[in-house]
């Protein structure tokens, strides 16, 4: 499955409380992570609580360091990160996270 990580994606974290420079709400760059877009199934959308033509789930290596409300950038888009699921088969050619996310408003 890791050759389908073939896409680069920007990843953006809220800035910590503890930081010294720390303003509410702002984002500060967390790296790249490399991971596949695909589109999202409707089962998915209902758990959580979507919408559908703006939702997708980012597929990546389990590894990849990704959480709830990060941001993520690709191909000149900027989405949110509404929900993640691990999955640790203990096989690394199927482990890997999901994360459904959904684009911001322009």
């Amino acid at each position: 499955m890791k050759f389908l990580f073939n896409k680069k994606f920007t990843v953006e974290r809220l800035m910590d409380e503890d930081d010294i420079y720390y303003e509410k709400e702002t984002y500060v760059s967390h790296g790249e992570i490399k991971g596949a877009l695909v589109p999202i199934s409707a089962e998915d959308v209902m758990i959580s609580d979507g919408n559908p033509s703006k939702s997708s789930k980012l597929i990546a290596e389990l590894s990849a360091d990704l959480k709830e409300t990060d941001r993520i950038t690709y191909n000149g888009k900027v989405y949110t990160v509404k929900g993640i699921q691990r999955f640790d088969y203990g096989v690394g050619s199927l482990d890997r996270i999901e994360a459904i996310i959904e684009e911001l408003n322009s």
